[in-house]
């Protein structure tokens, strides 16, 4: 994602955003920022078989 990612926040089990329990924040929100974050949950989910519902 390079340069375009900003911070991600890992949110408790008592909070939410949009349902989501990690928020990425980049500077531009593209399509292909949109996929990296898309491609790297389906693998974090895969590996560590867990939830990984994220919002952009």
């Amino acid at each position: 994602m390079g340069n375009n990612l900003v911070m991600m926040i890992g949110l408790g089990e008592d909070e939410s955003v949009y349902d989501s329990n990690i928020l990425v924040v980049v500077k531009d929100k593209t399509d292909n920022a949109i996929m990296n974050v898309i491609e790297t949950a389906l693998n974090v989910n895969s590996k560590y078989d867990c939830p990984i519902n994220f919002y952009v």
